[in-house]
């Protein structure tokens, strides 16, 4: 049973490479996602490591985030890929920690297919619950003040930086 599930995710998936391979080319480049910030606006990775904020990969725990940032993702929670993969499905992304902000920004595959970006704002947070997994993961909650929580599991070399950052936003 295992084996059939694996044997058509795989045909499924080249499948639907070809299918986007054949869109770009024809189309002259992929579709827009529906980023909740504009592609001009989202800092790009490069940007983001030259900068003093604490920046790392973080990945949305889609099923278990609620809130207006669940339905912030309506359109990705109604695509194929996510329903194919269940309620455990994390889109990868980036996390930046401000001084005012938590930022969250999908990868550009996952902005594809419609995963949005979100900011949360100092104000807005409730409480922060963290979780160290070990020295380069750790579990993120982000409880927000409008019935909702956020869900990110952060993995990066400098974890304890973006730690820090979310600390000094919820003692803010």
């Amino acid at each position: 049973m295992i084996r059939r599930r694996r044997r058509y995710t795989a045909i499924v998936g080249w499948i639907s490479w070809i299918v986007g391979l054949l869109a770009a080319v024809v189309g002259g480049e992929s579709a827009p996602g529906s980023g909740g910030l504009p592609d001009e606006m989202a800092p790009s990775r490069h940007e983001m490591k030259r900068s003093e904020v604490p920046t790392g990969a973080g990945s949305l725990a889609l099923g278990e985030t609620t809130g207006w940032p669940s339905e912030w993702q309506i359109h990705l929670r109604n695509s194929f890929a996510v329903r194919w993969r269940g309620r455990g499905t994390s889109v990868p992304g980036v996390v930046t920690v401000t001084e005012r902000e938590i930022l969250w920004v999908p990868t550009p595959y996952w902005r594809d297919l419609g995963a949005r970006s979100f900011s949360i704002q100092r104000g807005s947070i409730d409480l922060i619950e963290t979780t160290r997994f070990s020295s380069r993961v750790c579990g993120l909650v982000i409880h927000i003040r409008e019935d909702g929580a956020v869900w990110l599991l952060l993995r990066s070399r400098n974890v304890s930086q973006l730690l820090a950052g979310v600390r000094a936003l919820n003692n803010a």
